[in-house]
């Protein structure tokens, strides 16, 4: 499937448009943050919504010192 077909000028906004069952979710913490970071680089936490309290899927497996 290309997904770039389904995605133009028109395409609504606030509509749902996947339904997923998401699995392996934690809460973030700033140790975890930190560590996200480290993996991950500045621009990954730049361009996400990382607080403390929010959920992740996939998060990195290492805690931080």
């Amino acid at each position: 499937m290309d997904l770039k077909a389904l995605w133009n000028d028109d395409t609504p906004f606030g509509n749902v448009i996947v339904i997923a069952e998401l699995v392996d979710c934690v809460e973030m913490t700033i140790e975890r943050i930190a560590a996200w970071r480290d993996m991950y680089g500045d621009d990954e936490i730049a361009f996400g919504h990382f607080e403390p309290g929010r959920y992740a899927v996939g998060t990195c497996q290492r805690e931080a010192d």
